[in-house]
């Protein structure tokens, strides 16, 4: 096989992945000429980035490019399905019995031990495995190409849509889609019965057929459960996530193999038909870097799919909700009890799962947010000392008894609206949903603001509310609650803006993330004009960059430079913490405008500004 300049192919894909296909096509055959290895592998590596599986017949006819096919003993291959992680699929014809069926093989280069083992075990798992839900397998073997030994797996053949194209196509009511999902619990426990977890479960990885029956795909990433079988197969080394991140339990995300059970597959079956029934996940990580992605996941609770659709409110979220618990123990223990209770959901019959307990959400609570919870208790006893000293000085200053009155009204106000914080979810109002306690307590804060009569403390409190709704990614909620914040402190007096521009640039921020990026460039434009008006120039740093970055997103990159060299130039004289990454941001900005001699010299700068502040420079891949 041609060997393949793999600078050559990371070069050009940095070029092309983030052109339009168009122009990705005319790009790639411009600067790959007849080097047909080379273009093979800058379209696998598009491909992945578009998490498509397989190689389109229009770009494989575009480049002109040769697939031979393997040749396999009893068995005609007729074309490519599709490539995975370990090898090519494609659509065969055997001979005996004559059927058509998918046959998968190794890729060439992938021969290792550990992928050998990996392969081999993939045909052991699925010859256990015979069930109408899972696709089935019919013979394994080894076939010579080109010199090579490569295994192969002849499988069912399934022609049919993923799961989420079917059921939006077919147009499946709600009870539709939940007899599909009682399907798939039907399918996973006959497999988890076998001894055997799929690790790996996702929309992708289910094909429905015309009939409405969905299949289960791509058992490469099991693990045999029996402890004897396990100790002859190859273990997944501590610290490698196999899976995909959206759809990984709190537990696989760990990375540590020990913690995986056959609930692990349970937890992925919740995201499936969480998404099956809104159109999204539980977590919203898709902008998110993947260490932060597998922290969501590890670390934070999912939304309520109550709160995502009201129809939704009750049983099936209090279902959804138990398999989906981050408490591996409070989670449905079986397959079978995931379905049985949907079933009883079908049938209008009660459902087994109970919804957690107050005390036990406000313990969960607690335990998570320690800081927050010591710091609320703190900025309450203060309060408190201050009405006790602001009774005092109402007693002894009867000059400043207006004023003081004032005072004591404000403190009064903010110790009611953070009791309502922290103690305003009635017992009474929660039973029969689960509740996310956090998120009810931001809500119900949000309707009580407007009892306090005083501006100011409405501001910030809804500033507060805001920004917790930002970082546990309710970005909509958040822009609302910043929207009404803003409001108020355009009638307060201008010793507040430093608060308010906080404010704002969070409501930008949030606008951002809803990908409403023009209404996040209107409220920053606003603030900087406002904030030149008051000549605060130490100010405009942080929503000049966030100007920057907002045009970088809609591909502005001129304008998102002009941004961010005005940031720049503004940290000179004031803010050195932020001036490295500028420079980083500045130059990888000149880059992509091919302003390569530039973007050096504000790389150089950045490196020696991060050594001079003696931090680590974080490099993303």
């Amino acid at each position: 096989m041609k060997d393949i300049a793999y600078g050559k192919v990371r070069e050009i894909f940095h070029q092309v992945c983030e052109l339009g296909p168009a122009e990705q096509l005319e790009k790639i055959n411009d600067l790959c000429a007849d080097d047909q290895a080379t273009k093979t592998q800058i379209l696998r590596l598009l491909d992945a980035l578009n998490e498509s599986h397989t190689l389109s017949d229009s770009l494989i006819e575009s480049f002109g490019i040769e697939v031979t096919l393997p040749t396999i003993q009893g068995y005609t291959l007729l074309r490519v399905l599709g490539e995975g992680g370990m090898g090519t699929v494609y659509e065969a014809l055997q001979e005996i019995p004559r059927r058509r069926v998918s046959i998968k093989v190794i890729r060439f280069g992938s021969q290792s031990v550990r992928l050998l083992s990996r392969f081999q075990r993939e045909a052991d798992v699925l010859a256990r495995l015979k069930h109408p839900g899972i696709a089935q397998i019919y013979a394994t073997g080894f076939c010579e190409s080109e010199n090579q030994s490569r295994p192969y797996i002849a499988l069912e053949l399934v022609e049919g849509e993923s799961l989420l194209k079917y059921a939006d196509a077919a147009m499946l009511d709600t009870q539709s889609r939940l007899k599909i999902a009682c399907m798939l619990c039907d399918a996973m426990e006959h497999a988890h019965l076998q001894g055997v977890i799929h690790r790996d479960l996702k929309p992708s990885n289910i094909l429905v057929d015309s009939t409405g029956l969905p299949k289960i795909l791509d058992f490469g990433v099991a693990r045999i459960t029996d402890s004897d079988v396990h100790a002859l197969t190859l273990q997944t080394e501590a610290g490698q996530i196999l899976g995909t991140a959206a759809y990984m339990s709190p537990e696989q995300a760990s990375g540590i193999p020990s913690n995986i059970d056959v609930r692990s597959d349970i937890y992925s079956l919740g995201v499936i038909i969480y998404e099956l029934l809104t159109g999204r996940r539980p977590h919203k990580i898709e902008n998110l870097p993947i260490p932060d992605a597998i922290l969501a996941i590890r670390e934070s609770e999912p939304t309520r799919i109550g709160s995502v659709d009201t129809r939704y409110k009750g049983d099936i979220e209090t279902i959804l909700a138990k398999a989906l618990d981050r408490d591996i123990t409070r989670r449905y223990q079986t397959a079978r009890a995931l379905g049985d209770d949907i079933q009883r959901f079908i049938r209008n019959e009660p459902i087994v799962a109970r919804p957690p307990t107050t005390l036990y959400k406000f313990r969960k609570f607690t335990s998570r947010n320690k800081a927050l919870v010591i710091g609320l208790a703190a900025v309450l006893l203060s309060l408190s000392f201050g009405l006790v000293g602001t009774s005092i000085a109402f007693r002894r200053e009867s000059a400043a008894r207006k004023q003081t009155m004032v005072a004591l009204a404000e403190a009064q106000g903010s110790t009611a609206f953070l009791e309502n914080l922290l103690l305003g979810l009635d017992p009474s109002e929660t039973q029969g949903r689960d509740t996310e306690l956090l998120l009810d307590m931001l809500d119900i804060s949000v309707s009580t603001v407007d009892d306090i009569p005083y501006p100011s403390v409405r501001a910030e409190m809804l500033s507060v509310i805001g920004r917790a709704y930002f970082v546990i990614y309710e970005y909509e909620r958040a822009a609302d609650v910043f929207a009404k914040s803003s409001e108020l402190f355009d009638s307060l007096p201008r010793e507040l803006n430093s608060s308010r521009n906080i404010v704002d640039q969070l409501f930008a921020d949030s606008k951002r993330n809803m990908g409403h990026m023009e209404e996040g460039i209107e409220i920053l434009t606003r603030m900087i004009d406002r904030i030149e008006l008051e000549n605060s120039p130490d100010q405009l740093i942080a929503p000049h960059t966030l100007l920057g970055e907002i045009r970088m997103y809609k591909g502005d990159w001129t304008g998102a430079l002009e941004s961010v060299e005005t940031a720049r130039e503004m940290s000179q004289h004031s803010s050195l913490e932020v001036q490295p990454g500028l420079d980083m941001l500045q130059g990888m900005l000149l880059r992509r405008l091919e302003r390569y001699a530039e973007a050096e010299v504000s790389y150089m700068l950045a490196l020696e500004k991060y050594q001079r502040q003696d931090e680590p420079i974080l490099i993303s891949k």
